[in-house]
């Protein structure tokens, strides 16, 4: 009998051990005990831009449904880019480069246009440059219209082609003040010295707003178009049970700039709404000024 009456107290214990449930003024709250749950929460308290603010979950107020849960996690600390979905970690890895050559009044102008800064970007970016100007080119176009961003790193490695040796690319800051700031990886002190031009548009956003951003910093390329986005949140990816989650964990700053407004104004404004091409040709035109104005 003594040990029918033991095995039943175990199996009661387990069985709350499971549901972790508990009864606080007559109301029955769920904890949220789940791995994903628990992991979630860590990071957002250890490496969140808003971190301090996370410190107040309680996880016993958090919904008992995963998504819901990290959704309300997000909400509480005020992250409005994070997310937390069902992809694949390294998604966002796919290459969208594309290259020509076009011919003004005799010279060649290399138009490249990039859709993302993608894993791997940098490295096919350096491929089809270097190929471009081993063919002799005059100028170049580099096209950014509708590109939302992308790795960091690789965004640093694409500037550093450009950027001589050392010099800022810009400055990030964590949510508990930590800065960092990033310089060119340029084993050359020299600037990139063809004539060059930026292609930009209200749509073009992060990564793409700090690469076009220090170009126009060091003068060494002239910005045609919109406004950008303005989207100065640097996001990270951590993989949680199968899921992604996309974290706001630093600001950056525009190189010389004294707040944190990541918004580029072209130094040529021009709408491109009902005028296709209107910003490839102008882009086309200054190449081709400076091509005549420096004799490249």
């Amino acid at each position: 009998m003594k040990t029918a009456i033991a095995t039943i107290v175990l199996a009661i214990t387990a069985i709350n051990s499971v549901f972790a449930d508990e009864i606080t003024d007559g109301t029955r709250k769920t904890e949220a005990k789940t791995p994903a749950m628990i992991q979630a929460l860590k990071i957002i308290q250890r490496d969140s831009f808003y971190s301090d603010r996370a410190a107040a979950i309680d996880p016993s107020d958090l919904p008992v449904n995963e998504d819901e849960a990290v959704k309300k996690m997000l909400e509480a600390v005020g992250d409005l880019n994070g997310k937390y979905v069902e992809e694949d970690f390294l998604a966002f890895k796919k290459e969208h480069i594309k290259a020509t050559t076009v011919k003004e009044n005799g010279y060649a102008i290399a138009v490249i246009e990039l859709k993302q800064f993608s894993r791997g970007s940098a490295e096919k970016f350096e491929k089809i440059l270097r190929e471009k100007l081993t063919k002799k080119i005059s100028g170049l176009i580099l096209d950014l219209r509708d590109n939302s961003g992308g790795y960091l790193d690789e965004t640093v490695l694409i500037a550093s082609q450009f950027i001589g040796k050392n010099k800022l690319i810009t400055t990030i800051k964590n949510g508990k003040g930590k800065k960092d700031t990033l310089f060119s990886l340029n084993e050359k002190n020299k600037d990139f010295e063809l004539p060059m031009a930026i292609i930009v548009n209200r749509r073009s956003a992060s990564a793409s707003e700090i690469l076009s951003s220090a170009l126009q910093h060091h003068k060494i390329a002239t910005i045609v178009g919109e406004p950008t986005y303005g989207k100065t949140h640097i996001q990270r990816k951590y993989d949680i049970n199968g899921k992604t989650l996309s974290l706001t964990t630093e600001r950056w700053r525009k190189p010389g700039a004294s707040t944190n407004d990541g918004t580029v104004i072209p130094d040529a404004i021009i709408t491109e709404e009902g005028r296709k091409n209107i910003l490839l040709e102008t882009a086309k035109k200054i190449v081709l000024y400076k091509i005549n104005k420096t004799g490249c």
